[in-house]
């Protein structure tokens, strides 16, 4: 069962690594058309060097070179499978998944699809597709990016309040409410409160409040909701501790409300999340360098599209490009935690 989950998983990453490679006239790699033969994915058995370990109708496919080039490649392209090699028999399982790709290429060769009509068109999307990628690789190297240690800090300190990527827990002010239909009991319950020094649960007791008119609002700041505008305004402004006010609410009625302290928001150690920011300002700033070449190059190419194609343009259809890049920054940071937990 083991092996076969290995196997299962060597095959997954050979149809990412070799699986859409392709030679200039569009055929893939590992079929030759000299020889009329299938073989090993991505290498000629003319060129097979070293000890012979897969034959198939008499001829090597498969070498001790060849099996050690196939999985220097896996490991190019997926670092984390070299750290897991050493718990499984990878050469085994590799050296299977090659000869199960090779038998696979000899079938579709000699039963006749691959000159159907739908393979052809499979194939020739694919390459297509492929080609579009690596063309992209090439033109994004034009335009490396890189971006300095006081920037990457900078970034963290102007956004760390904005944005729920740096924040572990979100400080605020601890508050509790009592809400009351008339003023002149709201201000008699609040000077009980104070006299009591802001034991806000046992002056309702005393005075036999309603639980449901008693409410712990938690840790107030500027981003909290479910709490009336009036009240979580008079909140933030309280800079002292304990402290009981009397707030008039947006619908009319009055709240007592007690603060007993304040909570720092805590971030996340720059330390801890600098590379992965590193990262993604680079790709940021890549990004908009590319976008910036392509459009002269449009100019270059007198490049013109028929806007009118799409009709009225609707505004509340527009993607947030902001929110997108805090998505890819959750990403980031949230590979920092699982690297860090681990």
């Amino acid at each position: 069962m083991k092996n076969s989950v290995v196997l299962l998983i060597i095959l997954t990453i050979l149809l990412g690594v070799a699986g859409y490679m392709y030679h200039k006239k569009g055929m893939p790699l590992g079929y030759d058309s000299k020889q009329n033969s299938a073989i090993d994915a991505g290498t000629a058995t003319k060129n097979l060097t070293g000890k012979p370990l897969v034959t198939m109708d008499g001829k090597v496919i498969i070498t001790v070179d060849s099996l050690e080039t196939e999985k220097q490649k896996i490991f190019k392209a997926n670092p984390q499978i070299e750290k897991i090699s050493a718990y499984m028999n990878i050469n085994q399982s590799l050296l299977y998944g090659l000869t199960n790709y090779a038998v696979i290429d000899k079938y579709i060769e000699e039963s006749g699809i691959k000159n159907t009509d739908n393979y052809k068109t499979d194939l020739q999307d694919s390459y297509n597709d492929v080609v579009r990628m690596i063309n992209t690789k090439y033109f994004s190297q034009k335009y490396p990016s890189t971006v300095t240690e006081s920037d990457v800090k900078k970034f963290y300190e102007e956004n760390k309040d904005l944005s729920a990527n740096f924040i572990i827990a979100k400080g605020g002010i601890k508050a509790i409410e009592v809400s009351f239909d008339q003023e002149a009991k709201a201000n008699e319950f609040a000077q009980k409160v104070r006299a009591k020094n802001g034991n806000v649960t046992t002056v309702a007791q005393e005075n036999g409040i309603e639980e449901s008119k008693i409410k712990d609002l938690g840790l107030v700041h500027d981003q909290s909701i479910a709490i009336d505008a009036a009240v979580k305004k008079a909140i933030l402004q309280i800079t002292q501790f304990p402290t009981v006010v009397v707030v008039k609410t947006t619908d009319n009625k009055f709240s007592v409300v007690v603060t007993n302290g304040k909570e720092e928001t805590k971030y996340r150690p720059y330390e801890q999340v600098k590379a992965q920011l590193k990262e993604y300002l680079e790709k940021e700033k890549q990004g908009k360098a590319i976008d910036d070449a392509i459009n002269e190059l449009k100019k270059t190419y007198n490049v013109v599209i028929d806007e009118s194609f799409f009709g009225p343009v609707k505004e509340e259809n527009s993607a947030d490009l902001g929110d997108l890049s805090d998505m890819e920054m959750e990403d980031e940071l949230e590979s920092a935690d699982n690297a860090l937990s681990a």
